[in-house]
């Protein structure tokens, strides 16, 4: 199977998987989630692929290796995304609405 045609089946299967579970979990919103799991595909896809391309006889084994090590890679990127997306939601929520001034202390240099 060509790259380009495994790159596009992956993403078929595994974009709604992600979209779903991050949209019911509350965690990112549609376009976002769609975003991070092309992403998270693009990032450790081609690494799978060229462990896999060549295994001949030992492609159970690194079958299991290589997409073990892609889940715990995608895993690891998408809780730190969701992360910095709670962070950069609560400091956007919780920013004060006017600059704030302390006694002694003048806007103007």
């Amino acid at each position: 199977m060509p790259y380009p045609v495994a790159l596009a089946l992956t993403q078929l299967i595994e974009v709604p998987i992600y979209v779903v579970v991050l949209r019911r979990a509350g965690l990112l919103p549609t376009g976002r989630a769609v975003a991070v799991a092309v992403g998270v595909n693009l990032v450790t896809h081609p690494v799978v692929w060229a462990v896999l391309v060549h295994a001949g006889d030992a492609y159970p084994l690194r079958f299991v290796l290589a997409e073990t090590s892609a889940m715990l890679v995608e895993a690891a990127l998408l809780v730190a995304v969701v992360r910095r997306e709670r962070c950069c939601w609560a400091c956007w929520r919780w920013r004060p609405t006017r600059p704030r001034r302390w006694p002694g202390w003048s806007w103007r240099g």
